[in-house]
């Protein structure tokens, strides 16, 4: 089976720094561009709905949570290419879906 692993990164909006203001400005990215491994079965069955969860820290340097969104990509860990990703501002939670 393939080895998919997920990994998440913050991003803010509306930064400000020294009067230039940046967009999705990515302030923390968990655990690092690796991801987390064996977050998915190793035979991926169509029309199935996998569940994963995970804890995300709200990085200390994300000044507006307002304008904060999580994004979450699927990384093909054999070649550490992104497979897919999604992002959410409501943060919660996030859905991603693959061929």
């Amino acid at each position: 089976g393939k080895d998919y692993r997920f990994a998440f990164v913050y991003t803010e909006d509306d930064v400000n720094i020294d009067g230039q203001v940046y967009n999705s400005l990515a302030r923390g990215m968990y655990p690092g561009k690796e991801g987390f491994a064996n977050v998915l079965p190793d035979t991926i069955e169509y029309d199935k709905q996998y569940i994963y969860e995970k804890e995300i820290p709200i990085p200390a340097n994300i000044n507006n949570t307002n304008k904060a969104t999580l994004i979450v990509m699927l990384i093909d860990g054999e070649t550490g290419t992104i497979a897919n990703a999604n992002r959410n501002a409501n943060a919660l939670f996030i859905m991603i879906s693959f061929l």
